[in-house]
C-alpha cells in the first residue's frame, strides 16, 4: 500500500450542475467495474501519464459528454480508501458549457437532486462544497 499521502491512482470527477432543474448528473457504475462497482458517483476518470487534474478534467468531460466547459471549479483533492487502494480524487464543478450535452459511452446517467438518496458520502460532499462556491446553498 502506498504512503499515508500518496495515491496509488490519480483521478478526476466532476459535479455537472444544471442550473435550469437544479440537479447533478451522475452515473450508475457498471457492476463489474473497476473502482465502485454498482455505485451511483459523479463522473470522472483517469489522469493520463503527462496531463495535469485539469487537462483530465476537460478531456473526460469531452469523452464522456462531449461539452467544453466555459467554467470550471477546482473544488479540491481527496483521498479515498478503497479496495486497499489510496485513490486520489480531484474534484471539479461546473454548470456553464458550450455544446449540446450527449451520452457518446453509452453510460447509465441520470440528473439527481443533492438531496437524493444513494449518492456517495465524497460525492455529497464535493456537492455541498461546489453549491456553496456557486451561490446556491
Amino acid at each position: 500500500m502506498a504512503g499515508r499521502y500518496t495515491a496509488d491512482v490519480e483521478l478526476i470527477g466532476f459535479q455537472l450542475y444544471n442550473p435550469a432543474n437544479g440537479r447533478f448528473l451522475f452515473e450508475y457504475r457498471p457492476a463489474d467495474a473497476d473502482l465502485y462497482p454498482g455505485k451511483k458517483r459523479i463522473l470522472g476518470g483517469h489522469i493520463e501519464p503527462g496531463e495535469t487534474a485539469e487537462e483530465a478534467a476537460y478531456r473526460e468531460i469531452w469523452e464522456e459528454l462531449s461539452i467544453r466547459p466555459t467554467g470550471m471549479e477546482y473544488i479540491c483533492r481527496a483521498i479515498d480508501l478503497h479496495g486497499g487502494r489510496v485513490i486520489g480524487f480531484n474534484l471539479f464543478g461546473l454548470s456553464e458549457w458550450e455544446g449540446e450535452l450527449s451520452n457518446p459511452e453509452g453510460k447509465h446517467m441520470v440528473w439527481s437532486p443533492a438531496s437524493s438518496d444513494g449518492i456517495d458520502p465524497l460525492d455529497r460532499w464535493s456537492m455541498d462544497m461546489y453549491s456553496k462556491m456557486i451561490g446556491i446553498r
